[in-house]
């Protein structure tokens, strides 16, 4: 019999705590200065020598209770 999920609620919010905690820390490769910009414009922190956004938690908690 197969399973009907393969991550428990558990592991399913560890993961989400480890995202979060890796898009606040390390945050995100975008070759872009538009994309920099814009994620700028809506609370990231960019450093644009590294082309990185890294985005604090509260700013990834509030864009996923809208989606």
């Amino acid at each position: 019999m197969f399973e009907r999920s393969l991550l428990s609620d558990s592991d399913m919010a560890q993961l989400g705590e480890a995202a979060l905690t890796i898009l606040e820390r390390v945050g995100a490769l975008y070759q872009s200065q538009e994309i920099l910009q814009a994620l700028e414009s809506i609370g990231a922190q960019v450093d644009y020598s590294k082309e990185v956004a890294k985005f604090p938690r509260h700013l990834v908690e509030d864009f996923l209770s809208e989606v």
